[in-house]
């Protein structure tokens, strides 16, 4: 309702007219070595592939509760995130919708942190989370103050990007490496 108590239609009509697009989010701090896992995968993205007019990449680093406006948008959402998981450095884990909504997954490092969780159940308080979710995690090896990736995560980013096609795939998306481009 606007301030005049009245539906604003045109807005509902608009976010259900972009719900076309697959986001792929990056999620972390930048400045906590490997929980910025997230935002350095979308770079790395950017630099190897070529993605199609109906994915986004879109880095959200520690955006929070403001990423709603970018996550509202999505028909499907992958969200790349460090996971606060007990297992060895550089284990990567997938959850689906139901595995998320069911509370399986926890991502936030640090307990004063609103992560992308907060933002999904926000969408979803008022109807406007993504059809598909997908959260592809990766349990990190170093959480200190620095704006580098530890060794053992920086090698990982391949294999991150691989499962991000692999996903992408499962939509039927098809995405080019920048090398198979460039050497046609």
């Amino acid at each position: 309702m606007d301030i005049n108590g009245v539906n604003n239609i045109n807005t509902l009509q608009s976010v259900t007219q972009k719900r076309e697009k697959i986001g792929v989010l990056g999620v972390g701090n930048l400045l906590l070595s490997d929980e910025g896992v997230g935002v350095h995968l979308i770079r790395y993205l950017e630099q190897h592939y070529i993605m199609p007019a109906e994915v986004e990449l879109y880095d959200g680093g520690t955006a929070g509760l403001y990423l709603s406006t970018f996550v509202e948008t999505c028909r499907v959402l992958i969200v790349v995130d460090a996971l606060a998981i007990v297992a060895q450095p550089g284990t990567i884990r997938i959850y689906y919708d139901d595995e998320v909504k069911a509370g399986l997954l926890q991502t936030n490092l640090s307990p004063h942190q609103v992560g992308f969780l907060e933002t999904i159940e926000l969408c979803r308080l008022q109807d406007r989370e993504p059809e598909q979710l997908v959260v592809i995690g990766i349990c990190p090896a170093n959480i200190d103050a620095g704006v580098e990736l530890s060794t053992e995560i920086r090698e990982m980013l391949p294999l991150l990007a691989a499962e991000v096609m692999k996903q992408l795939s499962r939509f039927g998306i098809t995405v080019a490496s920048r090398e198979e481009v460039s050497d046609a």
